[in-house]
């Protein structure tokens, strides 16, 4: 085993640059989960909430949005606590499933904003056809 001080010191600073860009990007995530809770996207969720009344397949979108959503705040408090007992390895092998479950809520929001728009088109539809 290697007790030199200057590899003790590099692997530490490494440690330590690590630490500080995953504490960044938990934070640019919470940021933009804050998003989430725009009146638009709020809208969204209203909106596709009335669709899966008519379109009980479209609940699926909603279930998984907000699941997506627990997941990835559940894996970015991991990371957080992971980092705060200096726990480089854990926090790192959490921030991977933090980041993707965001992403797939991301996305999740984005099929809802297309559901919206066929919903509306539906809609339409139904009104002219009368």
């Amino acid at each position: 085993m290697e007790t030199n001080p200057e590899n003790q010191a590099s692997e530490s600073r490494q440690d330590y640059d690590e630490a500080i860009r995953m504490g960044q990007e938990i934070e640019k995530e919470v940021a933009d989960t804050g998003t989430w809770v725009s009146p638009i996207n709020l809208e969204l969720l209203l909106a596709n909430a009335i669709i899966a009344c008519i379109y009980p397949a479209v609940w699926g979108a909603i279930v998984l949005f907000l699941a997506a959503g627990c997941i990835s705040a559940a894996n970015r408090n991991t990371v957080r606590k992971c980092l705060k007992a200096h726990d480089i390895a854990g926090a790192k092998a959490a921030l991977g499933p933090a980041k993707t479950w965001h992403t797939v809520a991301t996305l999740t929001l984005l099929a809802m904003a297309f559901i919206e728009i066929w919903g509306f088109f539906r809609l339409v539809d139904f009104f002219k056809g009368q």
